[in-house]
């Protein structure tokens, strides 16, 4: 499967870039390439990569709805690591309002 040889290349070759555990944590995610504007996307790590199409397109997306067309921009795995990182803090944030409010009731 072309897919899936191209993010075992892509993760290898980022691995070999960064030696920073965190870095390294982020880069188990899974990527995939399109077959038709060749840019990678990023998957969630719950993603099994042997259960793809052998032909994949950014159209399958749908884990992403802002990277789901071929015209949007590639992201590079520093944007995935600053966006986990924003959701952590914003998911953070709504369990800490949801305990005040449970003490409050």
């Amino acid at each position: 499967r072309a897919a899936e040889k191209m993010a075992e290349k892509k993760k290898s070759k980022q691995s070999k870039k960064n030696d920073n555990s965190k870095k390294k944590k982020a880069e188990e995610d899974p990527w995939v390439q399109c077959d038709r504007c060749h840019k990678w996307r990023h998957l969630p790590h719950t993603i099994n990569l042997m259960l793809l199409p052998e032909h994949w397109f950014c159209e399958l997306n749908v884990y992403d709805p802002k990277r789901n067309i071929c015209e949007a921009p590639e992201q590079t795995p520093k944007e995935v690591a600053k966006e986990k990182k924003k959701r952590a803090k914003k998911l953070a944030l709504k369990k800490l309002q949801m305990e005040q409010q449970q003490q409050e009731d």
